[in-house]
C-alpha cells in the first residue's frame, strides 16, 4: 500500500467544518486529492504533506510515527 491513511487528515478538515468551509476547497490540485482520499481511505504523500501545510500542521503531527516511517 502506497502513502499514508488517510483518517487523520479527514478528521482535521471536519473539525475545520469540512474542505469548504475550512477554505481549503480553493488550494490548488487539493480538492481532487480530497475526493481521493475520502474513497480510497489513502493519500498520497506529496498530498499529505500539502494538506498538512494548509492546515498549519507539521505532518508528524497528524500521522505520528507512520509519518516517520516513510523512507528517505
Amino acid at each position: 500500500m502506497t502513502g499514508l491513511p488517510a483518517e487523520p487528515l479527514l478528521r482535521q478538515i471536519a473539525l475545520r467544518g469540512g474542505l469548504t468551509a475550512s477554505g481549503l476547497a480553493h488550494t490548488t490540485g487539493l480538492e481532487q486529492a480530497y475526493v481521493r482520499a475520502t474513497q480510497t481511505g489513502r493519500i498520497t504523500l506529496r498530498a499529505a504533506d500539502q494538506f498538512a501545510a494548509a492546515v498549519g500542521l507539521h505532518p508528524l503531527l497528524l500521522w505520528g510515527d507512520d509519518w516517520l516511517r516513510l523512507p528517505g
